[in-house]
């Protein structure tokens, strides 16, 4: 890494925790460009944390410019990782994110948001990435705010995630160069879009989606995402999304197949609340397209069923999740029916990033507690099967690990056990634990990998 690079670095940590005491809302998103505070526009005497919300740029304060960012640093302890017996790693995480965005009256916005990840001893895949340009985008928005067009550097994650997330789970996210089209109506909105997914590199501004260059993109991405009510509401809160997603990758290997993928996704979600206890959420999705000429026909099916006792001690919410992708056939028949799930956060099944789901069917009951207003405690217990004997495991996101084979024919996978206490120190400052326990089944242990996976993680995030 360079002198300069790491001074200003250093320089952005230690400015970040001398404004530490900002008396701000805690109006904090996940995408940090979903934030919008132009209520501050009328305001004066601000605290410092507001007032750099909105830096007014001109006289009548219609423009303003946002500043913002988090510090984010974590400690984790992995033993037998991706089932590798002694394969023990322990090492500091580093995450630093900072972001502008400039509000030019109601209609145009540029956003833009650098990130740093940095790691003790060797560099980590998704963990490390010295410094890049994560987000940049321009963004133009009509007066009647049912159309948005946006160009450039993005998040993207629909759904629950089930295949756009943003990667919460390791270091860095996942961002795409793209356009998109947003048509939002009172009920009803849609997001068309069009680009190439980005990819992480070690070094300083060396990121790149191949947008702007003769090389061939890794991924392109394509689809239109809609969510409204398409049936008459039962209940409260109902909400059904519908959707296509295209993708196209240079080289993808499922089971028996390696070679160019060309997949086409359709779904449709149903979620919402029953009453003031009960919430539900269902998800189906297909797949179609080629692998080096064999065709593909693929579904994932997930079901997501909690009901909380809100006028209990904690309000505990008892949850129970059945998962269930499809894997592969017979082998060399011309037809490949492992599930892709896309860019899905490889913390899905667990931090220890060992499942996800292709050809994998789970359960999962879980209990979550709030015994403060300021802390969650979730536990999750799973079982986890292969689908088909004739395909193989998968690490995330769609990474073959283990290939089938007739030697083992055992579906069981293993149980984990899953913790995630999270207590929010105050407006600025956060503390979260996740922990995952794995116990191989049979499938792992007859091929000779290890019968255990621990995961161990505390980390603590200044977010301004």
């Amino acid at each position: 890494m360079k002198t300069n690079t790491l001074a200003n670095i250093i320089l952005f940590y230690l400015l970040s925790l001398s404004i530490s005491s900002f008396a701000q809302d805690a109006g904090f998103k996940i995408q940090r460009a979903q934030e919008n505070y132009s209520h501050l526009k009328d305001s004066t005497n601000l605290a410092v944390g507001d007032a750099i919300k909105y830096i007014s740029l001109n006289k009548n304060r219609t423009s303003y410019l946002t500043l913002g960012g988090s510090v984010r640093v974590t400690y984790d302890n992995f033993e037998n990782q991706f089932w590798i017996i002694d394969r023990d790693l322990h090492y500091y995480a580093q995450k630093l994110a900072f972001h502008t965005a400039w509000n030019f009256g109601n209609n145009f916005r540029i956003f833009g948001e650098f990130h740093s990840g940095l790691v003790s001893g060797d560099p980590l895949f998704l963990f490390t990435d010295d410094l890049d340009l994560h987000q940049g985008f321009a963004e133009y928005r009509t007066d009647s705010k049912n159309l948005t067009i946006r160009v450039g550097r993005q998040e993207v994650k629909y759904g629950t995630g089930r295949l756009y997330d943003l990667r919460l789970g390791p270091s860095l996210r996942q961002s795409f160069d793209l356009g998109k089209v947003i048509w939002s109506e009172k009920d009803f909105t849609i997001d068309f879009f069009y680009g190439n997914a980005v990819q992480l590199n070690f070094g300083v501004f060396d990121n790149t989606s191949n947008i702007f260059k003769k090389a061939r993109p890794f991924q392109k991405v394509w689809g239109a995402y809609g969510q409204f009510t398409i049936l008459p509401k039962i209940g409260e809160g109902i909400n059904t999304e519908l959707y296509y997603l295209g993708l196209n990758t240079a080289q993808s290997t499922f089971n028996d197949v390696t070679g160019e993928e060309t997949r086409h996704t359709i779904g449709i979600r149903r979620f919402g609340k029953w009453g003031k206890r009960f919430t539900h959420n269902h998800e189906l999705i297909y797949q179609f397209g080629k692998i080096a000429e064999n065709t593909i026909s693929a579904i994932n099916f997930e079901t997501h069923w909690q009901y909380q006792m809100i006028n209990t001690k904690w309000m505990p919410a008892i949850g129970l999740k059945l998962d269930w992708s499809t894997g592969d056939g017979a082998a060399n028949d011309g037809a490949i029916n492992s599930f892709n799930p896309m860019f899905v956060d490889p913390s899905i099944y667990g931090l220890a990033s060992i499942n996800t789901p292709v050809n994998i069917f789970s359960l999962h009951p879980s209990i979550t507690l709030f015994p403060s207003r300021k802390m969650m405690i979730q536990l999750e217990y799973a079982f986890f099967y292969r689908s088909s004997i004739d395909d193989g495991l998968y690490l995330p996101p769609s990474i073959l690990a283990i290939p089938a084979d007739d030697s083992v024919k055992s579906k069981d996978v293993g149980n984990t056990i899953g913790l995630i206490a999270i207590y929010s120190i105050n407006k600025n400052f956060r503390f979260l634990l996740r922990s995952t326990y794995f116990r191989s089944g049979e499938f792992i242990t007859k091929k000779g990998l290890s019968d255990e996976v621990f995961q161990i993680s505390p980390q603590l995030t200044f977010t301004f």
